[in-house]
């Protein structure tokens, strides 16, 4: 039986994580975001450590759509994520 207050997922171990599993997210903490497309932007650069682009300013939100755009296809490109097909009429 389960109880309101019980922890159904304790934590294990108690060792502390390997280097592999910890990421720095503190480059970015501090960008601003604004829109859907800045949030996916944001998303791809946490889940990818590989792919190191240091914003100038930490504001995405001062980038017009189209300069955000490019910079989505870019991130797309060298973590080669194929753009979805488009179902034919």
């Amino acid at each position: 039986m389960t109880w309101k207050d019980d922890d159904f997922v304790p934590v294990t171990g108690g060792a502390n994580l390997a280097d592999a599993y910890v990421r720095d997210l503190d480059s970015l903490r501090n960008v601003k975001v604004k829109s859907d497309l800045d949030c996916h932007i944001i998303r791809l650069l946490a889940l990818h450590p590989q792919i190191s682009i240091r914003f100038r300013n930490q504001d995405l939100t001062c980038l017009d759509d189209v300069t955000k755009r490019a910079l989505l296809q870019d991130l797309n490109d060298s973590l080669n994520i194929k753009p979805l097909r488009t179902a034919k009429k």
